[in-house]
């Protein structure tokens, strides 16, 4: 409306009150400022939707796993990530989810390997094989809060193979 931008970041006189660990945020913002003041504002305009597959049929799924095959082979540094969905996590911070919490149903179930490039499928008896293909994958994986909840709710049912990472336990 007014082709104007706002780049936020916290006020420097807050930083000056020994918030020094928050600087680096600040010089990003003027230096961001000034590249949309010279080259105006550019927007990333990722490829969303043409290499995300939602609810696809099986034979997709199955062409989706032999590609993740063929990559990780080729790929031997590939990292998974990983996550499912459940009915309690449906309304939940994943961070409150406890690791004994009593809802082992998995609802769905979503994979990456590369960039702009997913899977995401129910978890039922008929995508359990190609989904246990994907675990049976010894390259590294990486879910979030998968060490305390996802990883006990798959592990029931399928094995997982690899070295696995939590990414919330590597954030703190």
């Amino acid at each position: 409306r007014y082709g104007c931008w706002v780049v936020a970041a916290d006020h420097p006189s807050y930083l000056m009150r020994g918030k020094t660990e928050l600087l680096p945020v600040l010089q990003f913002a003027f230096q961001r400022a000034l590249e949309i003041a010279d080259k105006g504002l550019v927007l990333d305009n990722p490829k969303i939707g043409t290499d995300y597959l939602l609810n696809p049929t099986l034979n997709e799924i199955q062409r989706w796993v032999d590609e993740f095959e063929l990559y990780a082979a080729a790929h031997p540094d590939t990292l998974l990530s990983y996550d499912i969905e459940t009915p309690h996590k449906k309304n939940a911070d994943e961070a409150d989810l406890e690791k004994d919490e009593d809802d082992y149903v998995i609802l769905q179930v979503a994979f990456s390997y590369k960039p702009n490039h997913g899977l995401s499928v129910p978890w039922n008896a008929e995508t359990l094989p190609q989904i246990a293909r994907i675990f049976a994958s010894t390259c590294d994986k990486v879910g979030w809060n998968n060490m305390a909840f996802d990883d006990p709710r798959i592990m029931t049912q399928i094995p997982i193979h690899g070295d696995r990472y939590d990414a919330m336990q590597m954030w703190h």
